[in-house]
């Protein structure tokens, strides 16, 4: 193993296992649906096949590389920012059927209105670039569809909440996944 695929495999751990301890100490959760544990258990597997891809990895395109790099810290420095700004508040694992008890709008969530979501994305995303292996593909898709499928699920809450009028304006400002540059123009 060459100095590269440690990075990358210390990278991928340090995400992965930062987004586990989130899953059983920061989310609250009464008992996770269905659809939550076959996402962990997609993010599992999904885990041991970009751990595969690395290994398998014999030439190395600095490029790639260096954007799976800056995705890994994109990824993971996002999600700790994430947590840090929802620590008061701690929020409910994805697909729970509570309704949401606030609007948050500090933070990433200034920029991005799921910013978990994102997170998790990006660091599929980098596995996915650094090593560049079909049969990563169906794992990615489906955990990207997932991760759609969980934010319009909390979407769909606020607007059938007491947040409604407040969710349509920050909605409107604020991007799903990406920011918005119109939205950054009116936070600054």
């Amino acid at each position: 193993m060459n100095v590269w695929q440690m990075t990358l495999l210390s990278l991928l751990t340090t995400c992965f296992a930062s987004f586990a301890w989130a899953l059983k100490r920061h989310f609250v959760s009464r008992r996770m649906s269905p659809l939550m544990r076959m996402t962990a258990g997609l993010g599992l597997l999904s885990l041991g096949l970009h751990i595969l891809a690395i290994f398998e990895m014999q030439t190395f395109s600095r490029i790639r590389l260096s954007m799976s790099l800056v995705l890994y810290v994109i990824s993971l420095g996002l999600f700790w920012w994430t947590i840090n700004v929802t620590r008061p508040r701690r929020l409910s694992v994805a697909f729970s059927s509570d309704g949401p008890h606030s609007l948050l709008q500090i933070g990433p969530y200034r920029f991005v209105r799921h910013p978990f979501y994102t997170a998790y994305s990006l660091f599929w995303m980098a596995g996915f670039v650094a090593a560049l292996r079909w049969y990563l593909i169906p794992s990615l898709s489906v955990l990207l569809s997932l991760y759609f499928a969980a934010a319009i699920t909390e979407e769909t809450k606020f607007s059938n909440s007491e947040f409604r009028e407040l969710y349509e304006s920050y909605r409107a400002r604020t991007g799903m996944f990406v920011p918005r540059l119109k939205g950054i123009r009116h936070v600054c």
